[in-house]
């Protein structure tokens, strides 16, 4: 029974986590551009991004005159919205949001493969204790995830 229903799940299209980049070994991830005005915040996903590769794919980051391929950031959007206020008009949800422009660059043939926007967002609530830094730092982290996902992803 276990077997066939391996078998039968080998074939349907599903598939756990992501596929990799043949083509790739060794990734440069020099510090993010920041279009905002909010101070260091492109460190800080740059970080993320950098330990979210180390983690999760089989590529060695290295100097950019090393690597095969340089993934290039532009934090273009950051900000927050307040969704929802008190009656004397604190806030009580904020939205913080974020978008990246992304561009993969194979440094051998000097090709794009890839380029794109991610775009994420996480709320908090200043009432229950919920800081803008600590839904930053979730943002972040689960923003790095999609970029990896997205910029390294092979096609099929």
């Amino acid at each position: 029974m276990l077997v066939s229903l391996l078998v039968l799940s080998a074939g349907c299209g599903y598939r756990a986590g992501y596929t990799v980049r043949n083509d790739v070994r060794t990734v440069a991830v020099p510090v993010f551009a920041n279009d905002t005005f909010y101070r260091d915040i492109e460190v800080d996903l740059t970080r993320n991004v950098v330990a979210e590769i180390e983690k999760k794919t089989p590529y060695r980051i290295v100097d950019s005159s090393a690597a095969d391929a340089l993934l290039e950031g532009r934090i273009t959007r950051y900000r927050t919205v307040v969704l929802q206020e008190d009656s004397k008009n604190n806030p009580t949800e904020t939205e913080v949001v974020l978008v990246v422009a992304l561009k993969l660059l194979d440094r051998r043939s000097g090709d794009t493969l890839y380029s794109g926007d991610v775009r994420d967002g996480d709320n908090f609530s200043a009432p229950a204790g919920e800081t803008e830094m600590q839904a930053r730092a979730a943002l972040f982290r689960r923003a790095a995830s999609r970029i990896v996902e997205t910029a390294f992803e092979e096609d099929w």
